[in-house]
């Protein structure tokens, strides 16, 4: 009967120590993450442009390229294609865009094509 009794009031306390043990444990094991160095580079591009209003359309990452491209809806409804790159700052590319942008309206002419991820920067006009 002690026997019994003794089994009673461990077994309760096993149960919760291999509980906290397996806890602790699997809580320890480091996880797989879906984020990748390109998925935070488009968390920090995003709000770069709501910060100088642009507004991409149809984001598309493109990993083998490491480029992203978007398009852009300018005043007039156009929709043109920009590409920037993802191994180039964020910042940079953003300023460069809006300055390809202001040199457009400044001489009246509709964007085509940017393509700010090479060596050499262009925009066809």
């Amino acid at each position: 009967m002690k026997f019994l009794s003794k089994i009673i009031y461990i077994l309760p306390l096993l149960l919760l120590l291999t509980q906290i043990y397996c806890q602790y444990y699997l809580s320890s094991i480091p996880r797989i993450s879906p984020t990748s160095v390109k998925n935070s580079y488009v968390n920090r591009l995003l709000p770069l442009l709501n910060a100088v209003n642009i507004t991409p359309l149809q984001l598309t990452l493109r990993n083998y390229f490491d480029e992203i491209e978007f398009y852009v809806k300018d005043k007039s409804n156009h929709n043109y294609k920009v590409v920037f790159s993802t191994n180039k700052n964020a910042l940079f590319q953003v300023n460069a865009l809006q300055k390809v942008i202001k040199i457009a309206n400044i001489k009246g002419k509709e964007i085509n094509f940017i393509d700010l991820s090479s060596k050499r920067p262009y925009a066809t006009l």
